[in-house]
């Protein structure tokens, strides 16, 4: 009996000490500007802010679907905003998120992120939020399964997936598999991971490029993604914490 006491005692102070380290990670104020808000759902693994509306998009990664937080002209960062839901049932959780100005479009990657039973990538309208669109993608190489983790349309409306292959799906939602991708980007990108944030430039048409700087993360949420506000580089936290309603955080990214 003192031997299951002991083992029980050593087992509740395991756990309570990486619960205390949250909860002293969770209390520190970002050092830079942020944005907060509570969903019902523990990962968001994308977003993209959507400067038209003054909101930001997000996928419901755990869930499926899209949501939507709208930030006032006057917001304060200590106001914890609210997440709608705006598009629901797509299947399989959402990843990546892209804003397709030209054609008020929204696109996202579609997977399984438990399952893996298939890939897809969907386009919803902007204002409507009427899904324009639901192609499922299968691998070049015989057909096989897929993992879609992001998405980004070129000045055609054709969308590029990464994936083991890059595939790509034309304006109009049909499937075509592509041989190579040229990008059509400026010539710097930032790349959103678990050890930080790095700003990545290239001056030869990405035939190389150098990290340029660094930015911190909230290490316990997980970087997963980024996005571009008013100028400044927000970073996408993927896990939400608290019960029964998740507070979920962006946060500007400081490069050095």
């Amino acid at each position: 009996m003192a031997n299951f006491l002991c083992s029980t005692n050593i087992l509740l102070l395991l756990t309570a000490i990486p619960i205390a380290i949250i909860i002293t990670l969770e209390s520190a104020t970002p050092t830079t500007h942020y944005y907060q808000f509570h969903s019902s759902g523990w990962m968001r693994e994308s977003s993209k802010w959507d400067e038209v509306n003054r909101r930001f998009i997000v996928s419901l990664t755990d869930t499926g679907g899209l949501g939507v937080v709208h930030v006032p002209d006057d917001h304060n960062p200590n106001v914890v905003l609210e997440e709608i839901s705006v598009v629901k049932n797509t299947g399989n959780g959402t990843c990546g998120v892209f804003i397709d100005r030209a054609r008020n479009r929204v696109l996202v990657a579609v997977s399984d992120v438990f399952g893996n039973s298939y890939s897809a990538v969907a386009a919803y309208d902007l204002d409507s939020w009427k899904r324009l669109f639901f192609t499922h993608l299968t691998s070049s190489a015989g057909g096989g399964k897929t993992f879609a983790n992001d998405v980004t349309v070129d000045a055609e409306g054709n969308a590029y997936v990464t994936d083991v292959k890059v595939t790509v799906v034309k304006v109009d939602g049909k499937l075509a598999l592509a041989d190579g991708l040229e990008l059509l980007s400026p010539t710097k990108l930032v790349v959103a991971g678990a050890n930080g944030v790095k700003l990545v430039e290239t001056d030869d048409d990405w035939l190389t490029a150098s990290v340029v700087g660094r930015s911190p993360v909230i290490k316990h949420r997980i970087a997963t993604a980024a996005t571009v506000k008013d100028g400044k580089v927000y970073i996408n936290h993927a896990l939400g914490m608290g019960y029964p309603k998740k507070k979920h955080v962006f946060v500007e990214a400081a490069f050095t």
